[in-house]
């Protein structure tokens, strides 16, 4: 009998999820760290709990399945976004974003051709990035492209997040010489 009430059904599993929608999409923000992408995974994760409600163990906390869930599925999609990425290499794109470029920036910014300047810039960081080895290279764009945190991405490339900080700093010096 006791075992009757602590069984939660698929529609409570759901309720407490969706009750607990705005914990998902901020778990799955931190890990992905983009509002568009975080949504789509927190709807991902409602479907998982619903589909999947079967696979949950009644001995452990809702919540605690939820957010396994919702680590799970941002992941899932952090992987399905690399192997888009190293289909089609970030580097292979036209680059409107600076921020690798104040890497090697200067005085240059102070000058009126500064915009022509930092498009030539912005080519031959493009190259010197494809001519990094591929660790430095995934390190680099990552960081510099998907701004994910240092513990996400170490996660993510499944190093250590040691690893992953001499890997940038390693990565940041060839770029600069």
């Amino acid at each position: 009998m006791l075992d009757k009430v602590n069984r939660i059904s698929r529609q409570e599993l759901f309720d407490i999820a969706y009750f607990n929608s705005d914990n998902i999409y901020s778990f799955a923000f931190s890990i992905i760290g983009n509002v568009h992408d975080a949504l789509d995974v927190k709807q991902e994760v409602l479907l998982r709990v619903w589909s999947r409600s079967e696979t949950y163990d009644h001995s452990k906390s809702p919540a605690a399945w939820i957010n396994t869930i919702t680590r799970n599925c941002a992941f899932d999609f952090l992987r399905k976004k690399k192997r888009e990425h190293d289909a089609f290499r970030f580097s292979e794109l036209p680059v409107e974003d600076t921020s690798l470029v104040d890497i090697v920036e200067d005085e240059r910014t102070a000058h009126p051709w500064y915009a022509t300047s930092l498009k030539e810039d912005s080519r031959l960081m493009r190259e010197a990035i494809k001519r990094l080895p591929a660790g430095e290279r995934d390190v680099i764009e990552l960081r510099y492209f998907s701004n994910l945190s240092y513990d996400v991405l170490a996660q993510f490339l499944s190093i250590p997040t040691g690893t992953l900080k001499s890997r940038l700093h390693i990565a940041k010096k060839r770029l600069r010489n």
